[in-house]
């Protein structure tokens, strides 16, 4: 398995070179996030792990990049960063990465963590020739748990997409290739709410000329108030256990379609 580093300091980087090395990966380095692009199209990596602060091109921006690429938007990104700013780790989780080290490098972090990523993230080009054609699905929810779970059980049908505040959907929406036609919301999200959201997102959608997407409603208790409901497909209750979640999305969401193999999941 290949694996491109992104640092621009030669000293972590000649480090994360011999502890992945030792890992028996094939790694392939690039000082700065445009010199990264250009690793990406030659050497086609299996995995990016890439330095958030870095000169011209940073972390962040090429993590958008590569989400909005055809051929790598469901590439492995595993990020390392100083900052332990917890709503900063928060924004990057939000892009998509799969995992988030935090530096100075700590060898057994970083051997779990890679090792956990290429475990439950390998077969990441299967999904992707498998994902020709599908719907994307935003899930915006400020539980990282449950996302994960609700995650494992979508993604057999849709591409995932995800957000843990109203704002940050907005912009996971808008960059998104192609933009969701699935959006499920969390009721009671802070700052921006489940129905303005929904109004905001559809407003994004007209003037993007896209074709309005569905919006399901995710609440734990029982169904909302019938004026809450309105504007939404219907209200799916959430749970973290992944059997009662696939029972509850065969029931609304996914009524009609082949049952995903949670145990393989």
């Amino acid at each position: 398995m290949k694996i491109l580093i992104v640092e621009d300091e030669l000293v972590t980087r000649a480090l994360l070179k011999r502890l992945l090395g030792n890992m028996s990966l094939q790694v392939v380095e690039a000082g700065d996030g445009l010199e990264a692009l250009e690793k990406l199209e030659s050497e086609d990596p299996d995995l990016l792990l890439t330095d958030l602060q870095m000169p011209g091109l940073s972390g962040r921006m090429l993590i958008q990049t590569v989400r909005a690429s055809k051929e790598h938007r469901l590439l492995p990104i595993v990020c390392m960063s100083a900052v332990k700013d917890k709503q900063e780790i928060v924004d990057v989780l939000a892009l998509g990465i799969q995992g988030y080290i935090l530096k100075p490098i700590n060898t057994a972090e970083l051997n779990e963590r890679i090792r956990r990523v290429i475990a439950e993230h390998g077969g990441w080009r299967a999904k992707a020739a498998a994902a020709e054609g599908r719907q994307t699905l935003l899930l915006v929810d400020p539980d990282a748990t449950f996302r994960e779970v609700a995650r494992g059980v979508l993604e057999h049908t849709f591409t995932v997409v995800e957000a843990p505040s109203g704002a940050q959907a907005l912009r996971v929406f808008k960059e998104t290739v192609p933009n969701p036609s699935v959006v499920i919301v969390a009721k009671d999200l802070p700052v921006v709410g489940e129905v303005q959201l929904a109004h905001l997102i559809r407003t994004l959608a007209e003037t993007i000329k896209m074709p309005e997407p569905q919006f399901w409603l995710c609440a734990d208790d029982n169904p909302p108030a019938a004026d809450v409901l309105s504007g939404f497909a219907g209200h799916i209750t959430r749970s973290s256990i992944p059997d009662e979640l696939t029972a509850e999305l065969q029931r609304t969401l996914l009524q009609g379609t082949t049952a995903p193999d949670t145990a393989s999941a």
